[in-house]
């Protein structure tokens, strides 16, 4: 088939707008259909086809400027620039990435962000965690770093659990990272190279690509290789935002999806060799370890092959897991130095790797142990291998010169080429019509008769109306940015413009200019732009680019009673919230899932002092409901911690600064004060009547004993009445500060602490000595070698107590530390005689069957012993029921499903509305935790003590009579100092 020659097509497809042909066509249509009874010609000389002719020329410049691009239209230069920090619009690399969602976003997250450390990183999803607790939401972290690491494997550690917890999910987190420690493997074998090739360059080529074959390297690629891949730009910025490159996906996935290996075939290495430039012939390839000292590596063993019963053919090294085949029989090595010399023992074909090792390529022992034997036509060549060595280092150093700097993402700079009058100009038509219309900008010839001044002031004004729509036009297309722009206030969303046409002022009345015009254009604007609406609209649109929809009807309803009846006012707040979520838009979508960094928590009361650490969900809700979203304050101290407020029946101290003093019995006075202390009406300023020049504040809305009594006192009636203005705005910021919430993720409450132990000395089922509780497991025979050398002797003891508390014996060591204890004696004499006992005890240890022996016992936290799946995938929202809002039940109602939209779908929700007393008790032990938690080592067992109690105060909330909650609760109560009391407790 021929191919089409390429050409110039006679008739260029071109918008309909921009068609002046299809323009003038379809006019005629629409005026011969309304006008056709009384307008039959329609030649070119007839003056209505010329008036239809010019506005369609003038239209397809209206269309030509419409269709220049956005940020052309935008960024035009102005003396107003649009800024980027003022408008929605942000670049990919802003817009696009998102906090890490799935497993491979969390592995090129530890990739790229500790660049160069580590080489690569694997997530394996956990069915427990610590003491067996079953649990979902757990994921084990495996990295294998790069030689620049390797030496600070604590440092690499600490930053990739820092970094894992700065962006982990909610309701997940991470039991242990562990660094994979290096199995060496070498190869063994002969090749013969093509002379015309330089040994020393197929050696390297031969070793770098058989180590990237047994250890695939993941690279990174620029974002130029991914668009030439066919990439769109959202599936090049999909995932964490990329620090130093993009990870190559594809061989992310080649790695596995986990940290379990085995060892490469011969064959494949014998492949790998083959296709290395140079190379003409490999043979007898073995791939094995190097024991470079008289020991196998942990979790191997020799094994020795027979053929037949009885003849010998070889040893190799096993995995010791691994199910040996008929004829092998591992080798009991009773001499490492005789039995294991140091050599190359060959590996059985993909074996599997013990847990906790990763494959790597030993160059070292290759090159040194002259593994590789070289051949040219025959002939034996002897490399030279400091040659080697720096040929294989360029080949390695190429991996990683192009990404050793983080990548620099410029700020959107636009440069545009025209200027905002170029595109808000207009050309008067009437400067194109010919000269005998006297319309342009000579106007009518002297020697005509008034008539025709008439009646050219007549179609110039008839066109001026059509002239000042297209004006106008150009007016909205020139400022529509206005309509992104994220600043507070904008004064009109309708623009408009003087159409400058020729002759302008014979159009104008005596006395008026041009400004006159304009400032009527003005008005005319503003009588008729609906601002509020319109930026509302525009508003939902920037949203929707970013996939969000503010709820408008529920954010009416729900600031439906802190506005006034004014539809007005309540836009207006609309808009301002619709603002505040659209400056936090990238964050708010691209952390919507992530849960908050606990390690960032600072402690303390004063919020100048803390860091902001609330969450993407927190600070969604917060702006939706018009509330703070800091959960490092204490919403009960926001109350408590009021000194010209009190909520009792205690006079205020004489000499101190007047306060608020309410009181009532069996009445909430803090729920009346605060609900019913925003109107006038229910106060009531007296004079005292007992005291002259005293005036006295009432407060109405209690009832009840000790409800009478005057709540404030002043000198004068003004000054009680300034007090009470002063006052009703204390209430309205007490409301304001107590509302808030807590998010508890039920997975950080898991125990996370070491395994303790006690050891026991233990005779006919009777204890006798214990030690202190600990996290050493290896103390067995510690503490036996303690007994036998110090437990024997009377003076290595000591009897401490009293009658009151009872006595304790005690074993010390040299320096006077414990080595173990017994108490609950009743007197000293009782002790003794016990030591007494215990010293012709010790020495029977030795004597298997003297029954004297020592047992040890595990401690459980309480924790890990819930019947229920109390950790996975929960999350507890903890609310103040105090505030006016709070107490609608329709509020409730919206809040609760609000944050169960906004949570993972995955996840359970839980909500508590918690009175002053409860939020008091829980926030005492909450932010303890937190404080405890944020710390990289955490004291135990008190985190984990912590938790329990948060635990129970959970169950506590959701059932008061929950056995467990019965069971713990007092102890507890009396550990921590809380308040928290069962509804028929004390009657």
């Amino acid at each position: 088939m021929a191919k089409e020659p390429a050409s110039i097509p006679k008739e260029p497809e071109v918008q309909e707008s921009m068609d002046y042909a299809f323009l003038k066509r379809t006019g005629i249509d629409e005026i011969q259909e309304i006008a056709g009874d009384i307008w039959t010609d329609y030649n070119e000389h007839d003056p209505g086809v010329t008036i239809l002719e010019q506005l369609c020329f003038a239209i397809t410049e209206l269309s030509y400027k419409t269709g220049m691009s956005v940020e052309e239209l935008l960024y035009a230069r102005r003396r107003e620039r649009f800024e980027g920090k003022d408008n929605g619009f942000f670049t990919p690399d802003k817009a696009f990435p998102s906090a890490p969602i799935s497993i491979v976003d969390y592995r090129r997250l530890l990739i790229d962000y500790l660049y160069p450390d580590v080489k690569n990183a694997w997530l394996e999803p956990l069915e427990s965690g610590a003491f067996g607790v079953n649990m979902s939401g757990l994921y084990e972290v495996s990295l294998i770093l790069n030689d620049y690491g390797r030496g600070n494997r604590q440092r690499v550690q600490q930053r990739a659990f820092q970094l894992l917890n700065a962006n982990r999910s909610l309701c997940e987190d991470f039991e242990r990272i562990r660094i994979l420690l290096p199995l060496k493997l070498s190869i063994r074998g002969d090749i013969d190279v093509d002379p015309q090739f330089m040994v020393e360059g197929v050696m390297a080529e031969i070793l770098y690509k058989v180590a990237l074959a047994i250890t695939p390297h993941v690279p990174f690629l620029s974002r130029q290789d991914l668009e030439e891949r066919g990439h769109s730009v959202d599936e090049i910025f999909n995932g964490p935002r990329p620090k130093h490159g993009f990870v190559d996906l594809e061989a992310l996935k080649y790695t596995g999806d986990r940290a379990n290996w085995v060892s490469i075939h011969p064959a494949r290495v014998v492949n790998i060799i083959r296709d290395v430039p140079g190379v003409d012939r490999v043979s007898n390839l073995e791939v094995g370890m190097h024991l470079a000292q008289h020991r196998l590596p942990e979790g191997f063993q020799l094994v020795e092959k027979f053929k037949g019963d009885d003849i010998h053919d070889g040893y190799y090294i096993g995995a010791k897991t691994a199910k040996m085949p008929r004829g092998h029989k591992a080798v009991k090595i009773r001499s490492p130095r005789r039995d294991l010399p140091i050599q190359m023992y060959a590996i059985r074909d993909e074996e599997s790797v013990p847990r906790g090792f990763f494959p790597t390529l030993d160059v070292d022992a290759v090159l040194a142990n002259n593994y590789i034997s070289c051949t040219v036509e025959g002939l034996a060549y002897e490399p030279n291998y400091e040659n080697v060595r720096k040929n294989l280092e360029r080949l390695q150093s190429e991996e990683l010169t192009q990404y050793q700097h983080p990548i620099a993402y410029p700020e959107h700079n636009p440069r545009p080429q025209r200027t905002a009058r170029e595109i808000s100009y207009y050309y008067s038509i009437q400067n194109q019509f010919p000269e005998i219309y006297g319309i342009g900008e000579y106007g009518v010839r002297k020697d005509r008769p008034l008539e025709w001044r008439t009646h050219a002031r007549h179609l110039k004004a008839y066109l001026y109306f059509f002239e000042q729509i297209m004006a106008n036009f150009l007016a909205q297309l020139t400022n529509f940015y206005k309509l992104f722009s994220l600043k507070d206030e904008v004064d009109r969303t309708y623009f408009n413009q003087f159409a400058e046409i020729p002759n302008a002022h014979l159009l104008l009345r005596p006395g008026q200019d041009e400004d006159d015009v304009v400032d009527a254009l003005d008005n005319i604007g503003l009588e008729y732009d609906p601002i509020t609406n319109r930026r509302n609209r525009s508003l939902d649109h920037m949203l929707a680019r970013f996939g969000e929809e503010f709820l408008s009807e529920a954010y009416h309803a729900i600031m439906r009673n802190g506005i006034e009846e004014n539809q007005q006012r309540y836009e207006q707040e609309l808009i301002r919230a619709k603002l505040r979520f659209m400056r936090g838009v990238v964050e708010l979508g691209r952390d919507r899932g992530r849960g908050p960094d606990y390690l960032s928590y600072d402690g303390g009361d004063n919020p100048a002092d803390l860091v902001n650490h609330s969450t993407a969900l927190q600070k969604r809700l917060a702006l939706l409901f018009n509330m703070k979203d800091s959960q490092e304050v204490s919403m009960a101290g926001s109350i408590r911690n009021h000194e010209d407020v009190a909520f009792s029946k205690k006079a205020k101290a004489k000499g101190k600064k007047a306060a608020f003093t309410f009181s009532a019995k069996d009445q909430d006075v803090l729920t009346s004060v605060l609900n019913d202390g925003l109107s006038r009406q229910n106060f009531e300023i007296r004079e005292n009547p007992k005291k002259e020049g005293e005036f006295q504040i009432f407060f109405k809305a209690l009832s009840g004993k000790g409800s009478g009594g005057a709540v404030y006192s002043a000198e004068s009636r003004d000054q009680c009445e300034s007090a009470v203005t002063a006052f009703i705005r204390k209430v309205r910021d007490l409301n304001a500060d107590s509302e808030g919430f807590h998010l508890v993720e039920h997975v950080l409450l898991r125990p996370v602490g070491s395994a303790m132990h006690t050891w026991f000395l233990v005779y006919e089922g009777r204890i006798f000595l214990e030690t202190q509780v600990t996290e050493d497991m290896e103390l067995d025979y510690e503490f036996r070698d303690a007994l036998l050398n110090r437990g024997t002797e009377a003076d290595n003891y000591l009897t401490t107590g009293s009658p009151e508390e009872g006595y304790t014996l005690v074993l010390t060591d040299e320096d006077g530390t414990i080595i173990a204890y017994r108490d609950g004696y009743l007197d000293e004499t009782s002790a003794e005689r016990e030591r007494d006992r215990i010293i012709k005890l010790i020495p029977k240890l030795e004597d298997e069957k003297s029954g004297v022996i020592i047992r040890k016992e595990q401690h459980i936290p309480k924790g890990a012993l819930l019947a229920d799946d109390f950790y996975s995938l929960q999350i507890t929202a903890i609310l103040p029921a105090w505030p006016v809002r709070f107490r609608n039940d329709k509020f409730r109602a919206l809040f609760e499903q609000m944050l169960k939209l906004s949570v993972p779908a995955h996840t359970s929700v839980n909500c508590f509305w918690l009175d002053l007393a409860e939020m008091g008790d829980f926030e005492k032990v909450y932010m303890d935790w937190r404080a405890e938690k944020a710390k990289l080592k955490p004291r135990q067992p008190w985190l984990d003590e912590l938790s329990w109690c948060l635990v129970i105060m959970l169950k506590y909330f959701a059932d008061p009579n929950d056995d467990l909650v019965v069971g713990e609760l007092f102890g507890l109560r009396d550990k921590h100092g809380l308040s928290m009391k069962f509804v028929n407790e004390g009657e």
